[in-house]
């Protein structure tokens, strides 16, 4: 994941963080399958702004930053599927 999201950007910084709440994986870990929660973004916002529209009424991310998460993840899948 990191080899491909350094092909889009490679001066990126890749750093984990762990983040209360749910995602679907863990349906498909309750069978076995290996999930890993990875979310691609450019940081065209301050830190704290992102925060503060998670989940708000205001949610939202630029279209800039829709198609790099896309392509991003597209790749990942790619390279994981080859």
């Amino acid at each position: 994941m990191v080899e491909t999201l350094k092909e889009f950007e490679p001066n990126c910084a890749v750093a984990p963080i762990l983040l209360t709440g749910g995602t679907d994986s863990r349906y498909f870990r309750s069978i076995g399958a290996t999930c890993y929660g990875f979310q691609p973004f450019l940081p065209d916002l301050p830190y704290g702004e992102v925060w503060k529209m998670v989940h708000g009424i205001d949610e939202r991310i630029s279209i800039k930053n829709l198609v790099f998460g896309a392509s991003v993840l597209y790749n990942v899948v790619e390279k994981f599927m080859a």
